[in-house]
């Protein structure tokens, strides 16, 4: 099973754009890996389902085992939403910052500074 994903590489944050940038790259890399992690857990499922079980539930044994991976799935999904939320919280945390540096100029925040 070979898969490539996107490089996230590194990040520097120093201003507005630069954070809500690397926000966008995390949540496009946990949404990849979450739909990598979905197919698996569908592929581990179905392909035990297909073994044949002395009590009769190949089922039910497929899914216990498969559990484990739709699990992960779930939780990249979860760190896509917190990814997302990123933004949002940046800007509501630092509404009064963001409102002082507006009546200033119409330049970005600068974080580093």
């Amino acid at each position: 099973m070979s898969t490539e994903f996107s490089e996230v590489g590194e990040v520097d944050i120093t201003d507005t754009a630069s954070l809500f940038e690397s926000a966008e790259v995390g949540r496009k890399a946990a949404d990849e890996a979450a739909m990598v992690l979905a197919q698996w857990a569908a592929d581990i499922e179905w392909s035990l389902s297909y073994i044949p079980t002395i009590d009769g539930k190949a089922r039910r044994k497929a899914r216990r085992v498969a559990r484990h991976a739709k699990r992960a799935a779930d939780q990249m999904t979860a760190v896509r939403e917190s990814c997302r939320k990123v933004p949002d919280a940046f800007n509501k945390t630092y509404e009064q910052e963001l409102a002082a540096v507006r009546n200033k100029s119409r330049k970005g925040f600068n974080i580093g500074a």
